[in-house]
């Protein structure tokens, strides 16, 4: 990856979650096993590492004029598994469309 992530570190992760753990509309959908605070650091950690995978290597890799066409379907094939990652990540925080923060 060409790029610094935020959240490359569990320092950072446990930080975010720290912070996310002080909003009431965050904490009221903890579960007895599990903080949401913690379910979201974990998953935007995951999010920007495969948004950076996508856009560091496989657009890239994509635009890669001397490709053959099984080396194309190679990558596409790759981006959909990363693009089920991201969406099995994205259906983990269905919380985000149940929480609105009011200012």
């Amino acid at each position: 990856m060409n790029r610094k992530l935020n959240l490359s570190a569990g320092e950072d992760i446990k930080s975010l979650a720290e912070r996310l753990s002080r909003l009431p509309e965050v904490r009221r959908l903890d579960r007895p096993d599990e903080p949401e605070s913690w379910t979201l650091a974990y998953t935007f950690h995951e999010l920007e590492n495969s948004f950076s995978r996508f856009v560091d290597d496989y657009l890239p890799k994509l635009m890669t004029q001397s490709l053959s066409d099984d080396e194309t379907k190679s990558v596409l094939l790759e981006i959909g598994d990363e693009f089920r990652h991201i969406l099995y990540h994205l259906r983990e925080v269905d919380s985000m469309t149940t929480w609105t923060i009011r200012t």
